[in-house]
């Protein structure tokens, strides 16, 4: 399967990794069609580098791995997302030292960006761990945590849920897109702890 990742900082080069482990092609989306070239030469020839644009076309599961804050300008660049699968991987935070949302309980950063790309399929996922940490999954140092997944379409977050066991999360079905807005929090509520304790938070759901 190929993946198209939105994004070319840590998150996206920490889940690249995690998917070409388990034999996914990924092709790395960017300002330009290089901006992904230094994650690439580490990678392996399962990776690519493309424009945002190159990404969305190549990915038939596509991860939004840059800043919320961001999406606008990044998904306006994919030309379409007829038949494809979104996962949003981002936290809708204001700017400042301690991790704040900018929105929270009656809606969502995922909910805002279903309804400005209807055609898309939102999935919720891969927002609640640093990418630091997701880079020490690649080098085998933990596994087995929960990962929550959020969405309205039951077949998009099938898909999903392989990713995020190919990943080596344990996914937990949260329930609708509507419940990202409690997903959001508790990866705020992650993020403050892993800045008070220096220690990333464990998070096991069942």
């Amino acid at each position: 399967m190929k993946i198209g990742i939105l994004g070319t900082g840590p998150l996206a080069e920490a889940l690249g990794q995690l998917l070409i482990n388990e034999g996914y092609f990924v092709m790395f989306g960017g300002e330009t069609p290089t901006s992904g070239a230094p994650i690439v030469a580490k990678l392996g020839t399962r990776a690519e580098t493309g424009s945002y644009t190159g990404a969305g076309h190549f990915g038939e599961i596509l991860l939004y791995t840059a800043p919320y804050k961001e999406y606008t300008h990044v998904l306006n660049q994919v030309n379409s997302f007829t038949g494809k699968v979104l996962v949003d991987c981002s936290n809708p935070l204001v700017s400042g030292d301690t991790p704040t949302l900018a929105m929270g309980t009656s809606t969502s950063g995922s909910e805002q960006i279903a309804k400005a790309y209807p055609e898309a399929q939102v999935v919720k996922a891969f927002n609640m761990f640093s990418a630091e940490f997701m880079l020490d999954l690649v080098a085998g140092n933990d596994t087995g945590l929960s990962m929550p997944i959020c969405g309205d379409d039951e077949t998009a977050k099938t898909a999903v849920t392989e990713l995020v066991k190919a990943a080596g999360f344990t996914p937990y079905d949260a329930g609708p897109l509507e419940h990202a807005r409690f997903i959001e929090p508790l990866a705020v509520l992650m993020a403050r702890q892993r800045m008070a304790t220096q220690r990333e938070p464990r998070l096991v759901l069942g």
